[in-house]
């Protein structure tokens, strides 16, 4: 079980100041890890920082804007010079678009949420695999979406960013590969940012996507899947994408006409 275990391995993690990515941070820590977090808010960064120190591991805050090569530079020279090396990256950054079809969509919108979602991919990767290289290993995990993976009629752009992390995760494992750099992506589905999943519109959310676990996921879902690709359990395993979605999802018809037809198997 000792495989599972992040111990004494330095993690950066972005966007880690809130939701899947703080609960990632947090995750790791508990697993061993030293975590930078990387974030472009001051407060919530330095608030997660102190969580992780309160665990009894490392950790350094950084404000970093990871769609800019600049910073992206200097988080890995800080992460550097206080950890010595750089073991496992999560691109976890990301955001949306405004809720519209693709006619209405605005220009600026739609490059906005590529250079967050798609762009800070390539940004992060190529300045730290470079480090990995030196290293001969490394481990990088990219967070995608089920949005990646099919239509989402309204949420163009971010469907569009989303599935160009998926082949670019794929790509990079090919070619990063023979420096036993392993790259792997997380495809989340409804994520619930507090507790009580199964209460107001959380279930209606189940419901609606007809997600067949019946609840609605939480951030240490996600978590719990980065910290197997980032351990040594899951050294056979790069340019995988798994799904964190409570199961495929169906048509609320469907499922209903399924459970009328076949109450009990």
């Amino acid at each position: 079980m000792n495989r599972f275990m992040l111990d004494d391995k330095t993690a950066i993690v972005t966007g880690a100041g809130r939701g899947i990515g703080k609960e990632i941070a947090l995750q790791f820590a508990k697993a061993g890890a030293n975590v930078v977090i990387a974030e472009i808010d001051r407060e919530t960064c330095e608030d997660v920082r102190r969580e992780i120190e309160g665990l009894g591991r490392r950790s350094l805050s950084i404000i970093t804007d990871v769609t800019d090569r600049k910073q992206i530079a200097k988080l890995v020279e800080a992460t550097i010079n206080e950890f010595g090396r750089i073991d496992i990256l999560v691109n976890n950054v990301g955001t949306v678009n405004k809720f519209c079809p693709v006619v209405l969509l605005d220009d600026n919108e739609w490059d906005r949420v590529i250079k967050v979602c798609l762009t800070s991919n390539f940004l992060t990767s190529k300045t730290i695999a470079s480090e990995m290289i030196k290293q001969g290993k490394g481990n990088i995990i990219n967070i995608a979406s089920a949005a990646g993976t099919r239509p989402v009629p309204g949420l163009s752009a971010y469907a569009a960013a989303k599935a160009g992390v998926i082949n670019f995760t794929k790509t990079l494992s090919i070619e990063l590969a023979r420096y036993h750099i392993r790259v792997n992506c997380i495809n989340p589905g409804q994520i619930e940012a507090g507790q009580g999943a199964l209460r107001g519109a959380a279930q209606e959310r189940v419901e609606r996507a007809g997600i067949p676990l019946g609840r609605v996921g939480q951030p240490e879902d996600v978590a719990f899947a980065a910290i197997y690709l980032a351990s040594d359990a899951s050294d056979y395993i790069t340019g995988a994408c798994i799904e964190v979605k409570g199961g495929p999802y169906a048509r609320k018809g469907d499922t209903e006409m399924f459970i009328t037809r076949f109450p009990e198997i």
